[in-house]
């Protein structure tokens, strides 16, 4: 929440420094109670706990001390329960809560599926999972980036501001994850031993990198598209897509390619792929049709 608040003036410099310490911090209590007290599973969760329990430490710190710099004050009288402002996060949050849970769902199902064509196969998808987050994490990043930029914007009623700052974040995002979908089709086999030495799961490395760069012009748009939709507080049109990407898209996709038309692991991974232009698709036509600024227009008149 602390990260969130200082996104939105724009500080993003802050943010990193505060996941930073939580980082170190967690290391080092990992070797601590996992070396040295021999603590086990449960050192690891008190290692994390602390460390994120010292980063909002040092968030609230930070924001208590710095009113000026931040326009954040904390003040006693100020700790009282809001109804319009409880009332409008619960109108986003909850759609949004919705939203994870069905992709969760649908994680699992598509997970029981492959679990079915056997460990290896299990295995090259939890690799290509990961291999997956690799450029999604820089994307992620760039995508909140842009959400914050985008609120401000549209705070201000900068309509050209908002455009090229999606614009922009289209471009990066496009540079991105080309030179990763180069690197994952030259080298998907160096890219899978990052995870794994297994032969029999190596096998699958350039299947499962193929379904990886079948998905990256999807990549291209969906965060900074996404975060225009997001900045606008569209939560009606998020929560449908999301949906729609959860069961009409992976159970759908995967389903049908692996089990309905015999298409086996590629047939699960490549819908596992597909899906994500179910989200993708309609969010770039949301913010290149212009859609965004009627709607905006429409909030002003009222």
């Amino acid at each position: 929440m602390f990260s969130a608040m200082l996104r939105g003036i724009g500080d993003s410099r802050h943010p990193l420094i505060f996941v930073i310490i939580a980082s170190g911090i967690n290391l080092i209590l990992d070797v601590v109670f996992i070396s040295w007290f021999k603590w086990g599973v449960a050192g690891a969760a008190w290692a994390t706990v602390i460390g994120q329990l010292c980063s909002v430490i040092f968030s609230f710190v930070y924001l208590e001390r710095n009113p000026y710099k931040t326009g954040i004050e904390f003040k006693v009288r100020d700790l009282r329960f809001y109804g319009e402002t409880f009332k409008s996060m619960m109108k986003i949050g909850i759609p949004m809560a919705v939203q994870s849970c069905a992709i969760q769902v649908s994680m699992l199902f598509v997970s029981a599926q492959i679990n079915t064509l056997g460990v290896e196969v299990t295995a090259a998808f939890g690799v290509c999972s990961k291999v997956r987050n690799i450029p999604g994490i820089l994307t992620q990043g760039l995508g909140l980036g842009c959400s914050s930029m985008t609120g401000q914007n549209l705070g201000a009623k900068k309509l050209d501001r908002v455009s090229k700052t999606v614009k922009w974040g289209i471009i990066i995002s496009s540079i991105i994850n080309t030179l990763f979908a180069i690197f994952f089709m030259l080298c998907p086999v160096l890219c899978f031993r990052m995870f794994t030495q297994d032969e029999a799961v190596l096998a699958y490395a350039s299947m499962a990198m193929l379904t990886i760069v079948i998905e990256v012009p999807a990549r291209f748009v969906m965060p900074p598209c996404n975060s225009l939709i997001q900045a606008q507080g569209f939560v009606s049109f998020s929560f449908i897509t999301a949906i729609t990407d959860a069961f009409l898209g992976r159970i759908l996709f995967c389903w049908l390619l692996g089990t309905v038309f015999h298409m086996g692991a590629f047939g699960m991974l490549l819908g596992f792929s597909l899906a994500t232009y179910v989200t993708a698709v309609p969010c770039f036509i949301y913010y290149i049709s212009g859609w965004w600024k009627k709607r905006e227009a429409k909030k002003a008149l009222t």
